[in-house]
């Protein structure tokens, strides 16, 4: 059965393969994975000796590096002298982070095909191997128990409805048993898990909360922007789609007194022109000066986490799409986030929701609503204010709670 499955997971691998083959032809995207697992491929074990018994972390994409990166960051101050190597599956992740500087070496992940997991392992012969959230790459983690490479997931979140509980899915199942400590954000995860025997599961919390509030306390705005906004309150728009444009169109037309700051997901010329081309109202753009009017759509990576810091007001983008985009990052601010009705799954999203910071919208004017009613009650904002950086404070140290884990299993393991 175990040889059985493994063997059409790996001709799914291989059909994956074929696609991003043809359609690297045709999208930059596919061109660049492609490329850059070649490289990874490439490399002998003589450039890879200088890595070697290193702390190895794989994150999918540029959202679970950020969820990992409090760790890379305190496992380096605790272990200066163990290199560290830092993996990504996506590009969106690899091309943003590459320049990292609290990683030794950044890479592609090779394809999840047995021989080349096994090539990469056996060169870098990890210390540990740490993966995010949910991040399972089955012939990957197969090769890492052959070659008795301890294994950690952090940040994990688990659902009884997940395809690995399925019995025809259950060889998966029992490589996740031979983890060597599974970090898990929520009580449901731990329940879950422990109601399928597994005896390898700490509840820690979620990584993400330590990284807003380091990132809280990092923000940065460029002058101009200060400059621009100086006189009026400023609504932030993160992470927009074109789906997202009723409700950015009914905002902006209900508070031509605002400044509002549209944050494309897709920061590419072609989209923020397609974004722009959604709107009623005329629009300036970052990059291209000057800017008139009260409407600025940005076009530059890294700017939205810091844009919160300047908001009264937050949309996220997504929730009329396929999923919301980070609510952390701007409800770290202590300020009203208001997302669409695709959130469901995302356990800080509900949170949020529970205590009143976070609102979901039934329609594209609801939002415009709430801020007037705000307008009227300021003792209303006051108090998303107060909840939210109470909520923070109760959550935050999953970091540390990770770090001594890890401390604890090494010294049993010495």
């Amino acid at each position: 059965m175990n040889h059985l499955v493994f063997f059409f997971y790996t001709i799914g691998i291989h059909l994956g393969n074929l696609y991003i083959w043809t359609v690297g032809l045709f999208r930059q995207k596919m061109q660049l994975l492609r490329k850059g697992r070649l490289r990874t491929l490439k490399l002998s074990n003589q450039e890879l000796e200088p890595f070697r018994y290193c702390f190895w972390m794989h994150c999918a994409s540029l959202g679970e590096f950020e969820q990992g990166r409090p760790l890379l960051e305190a496992l380096r101050e605790k272990y200066p002298h163990t290199k560290i190597v830092l993996t990504f599956f996506s590009p969106s992740g690899y091309e943003i982070r590459k320049n990292f500087g609290g990683a030794d070496l950044v890479l592609y992940l090779p394809s999840d095909l047995p021989f080349q997991s096994k090539k990469l392992i056996t060169c870098l012969r990890p210390r540990l191997f740490i993966t995010v959230k949910y991040e399972f790459w089955w012939n990957l983690l197969q090769q890492l128990k052959k070659q008795g490479v301890p294994t950690m997931l952090i940040a994990g979140i688990f659902r009884k409805e997940d395809y690995f509980f399925h019995p025809i899915a259950r060889p998966f199942l029992e490589i996740l048993r031979t983890f060597s400590v599974i970090f898990v954000q929520d009580a449901a995860s731990r329940h879950c898990l422990e109601h399928h025997r597994f005896q390898n599961v700490q509840l820690t919390g979620d990584t993400r909360i330590d990284r807003v509030i380091q990132m809280k306390q990092q923000a940065e705005v460029s002058e101009d922007i200060l400059r621009y906004t100086a006189q009026n309150p400023v609504v932030v728009y993160g992470s927009v789609w074109p789906s997202d444009m009723d409700v950015v169109n009914h905002t902006i037309r209900e508070f031509p007194h605002f400044c509002h700051l549209v944050v494309p997901h897709d920061i590419h010329s072609h989209n923020v022109e397609i974004i722009r081309g959604r709107m009623e109202s005329g629009s300036s753009v970052y990059t291209r000066k000057p800017w008139t009017g009260n409407v600025l759509v940005a076009d530059t990576v890294g700017m939205l986490a810091s844009l919160y810091s300047i908001a009264r007001i937050a949309y996220i983008g997504g929730g009329y799409g396929r999923a919301i985009h980070n609510t952390l990052e701007p409800a770290v601010f202590g300020i009203p986030v208001y997302m669409g009705p695709k959130h469901k799954k995302f356990a800080e999203a509900a949170a949020l929701k529970q205590l009143g910071v976070a609102i979901s919208l039934k329609s594209p004017g609801q939002m415009a609503e709430h801020m007037k009613e705000m307008e009227e009650k300021p003792e209303e904002y006051h108090k998303i204010k107060q909840q939210s950086e109470e909520w923070f404070t109760k959550n935050k140290g999953a970091t540390a709670q990770i770090l001594t884990g890890i401390e604890q299993w090494m010294t049993k393991q010495s």
